[in-house]
């Protein structure tokens, strides 16, 4: 009998889980975020940071979701304009480069920016990925590489960047974050 009440609250407790997500997914669409599933939000992803290690940077967008074989990124900025800004979209094209090879067998189509409550849709091609190229080796010619400048292991594990940094104390491989299907 006791085995039967927990099944059941168990059961009870998935529905209102299963309620809750189907709410949120319904608020989705009204906020600019195409639907489909969530594979990373950076608020529920632990401080994963997303990696492209073959051009060495990192970031961290509000939300990928999937739509079929597609990844698309969602960006959120507390401003509002009625065009987005050059430096948004650039953003956006780091972003693609490097779902492109977080998701590798996946196509990363487009991006999802917003602002208050405008949406545009940033159009994935070569020449935005080779501007945010540009951009990332004028900083690094101009600036460098950072350097850490601390000797401290624990310091290192709790710093979201330690699974991209290639100066971490800590030593793990980069193992493919469990977000990824």
């Amino acid at each position: 009998m006791i085995l039967y009440a927990v099944v059941l609250i168990l059961i009870m407790i998935g529905g209102c889980l299963a309620a809750i997500g189907w709410l949120e997914r319904r608020r989705f669409p009204r906020m600019g975020i195409p639907s489909g599933k969530m594979l990373y939000a950076d608020l529920e992803s632990r401080e994963q940071i997303l990696v492209s290690r073959r051009y060495g940077i990192t970031g961290r967008p509000d939300m990928v979701v999937r739509r079929g074989r597609s990844v698309i990124p969602y960006v959120y900025r507390r401003t509002d304009s009625d065009t987005p800004r050059k430096n948004h979209v650039v953003e956006m094209g780091a972003y693609f480069i490097i779902l492109e090879e977080e998701f590798p067998g996946f196509v990363v189509p487009y991006g999802i920016l917003r602002y208050g409550g405008r949406s545009f849709r940033v159009e994935n091609n070569g020449r935005l990925k080779a501007r945010a190229l540009y951009i990332v080796n004028r900083i690094r010619n101009d600036y460098g590489e950072p350097e850490r400048n601390h000797s401290d292991k624990e310091r290192c594990m709790r710093c979201p960047f330690s699974s991209a940094c290639y100066q971490t104390l800590i030593k793990n491989e980069h193992s493919q974050p469990q977000w990824i299907p």
